[in-house]
């Protein structure tokens, strides 16, 4: 399943040796089947965010924060909302975007609880020549864990204000790089993501299992 983002906020984090990068996090707005901030959910007694935040610490450096949500100060991390509202990751993708200070970016929604490091690193060494790179597993693109250049920013601007939102339609008109997850030899169940009380329950058992 895939996220349902009613109000993004992005939270930006630049963290030790990120070889002039910037972590992303897109934590999704009020829940409904969840009933509160979907970064906030807990997941085996931590905030959904916090799972993010583990996996860029050590990876990014030079910090970037804005400022929005109070609710995500307490990790010591500020929140940059969305410049355009309701219109789901794509604009807090382009805020982000816009906000950054490095070219390159790792985007990242808070509903991956499971994505880590190695995962990360495999999409960021197609980098170099491409606007976006976007891990893919069973033909499936994950676009919501993946790298983006501030090169995509016009094609945002542009697919906005046409009224194209789905991701899928703006890497159309990137120069997008692919990468199958399969052959770098990553677990595909590393992209799944909570979207309700049931996924929690089932992403506790995995973490438990993984943890043993």
């Amino acid at each position: 399943p895939h996220s349902i983002y009613s109000s993004t906020f992005v939270i930006v984090i630049h963290m030790a040796n990120s070889k002039n990068i910037t972590g992303i996090i897109l934590s999704g707005g009020q829940s409904k089947r969840m009933g509160k901030d979907k970064g906030m959910v807990l997941l085996d007694g931590r905030p959904l965010v916090a799972y993010s935040i583990s996996a860029f610490t050590g990876l990014f450096s030079d910090i970037l924060i804005g400022a929005n949500n109070k609710d995500y100060q307490r990790f010591g991390l500020s929140v940059i909302a969305d410049e355009i509202q309701g219109i789901g990751p794509a604009g807090g993708i382009l805020s982000c975007l816009k906000a950054s200070q490095t070219h390159g970016n790792l985007v990242l929604s808070c509903d991956m609880p499971l994505i880590t490091k190695p995962v990360i690193t495999t999409v960021l060494k197609q980098r170099s020549e491409f606007d976006a790179v976007v891990p893919v597993h069973d033909g499936h693109p994950e676009p919501l864990c993946a790298y983006y250049s501030k090169n995509a920013i016009p094609v945002f601007e542009e697919m906005i204000k046409k009224g194209m939102y789905k991701l899928r339609l703006i890497l159309e008109k990137l120069n997008c790089f692919y990468t199958d997850i399969h052959k770098s030899g990553i677990d595909p169940s590393a992209f799944e993501n909570v979207n309700t009380p049931e996924d929690v329950k089932r992403i506790e058992a995995r973490l438990k299992s993984r943890n043993k």
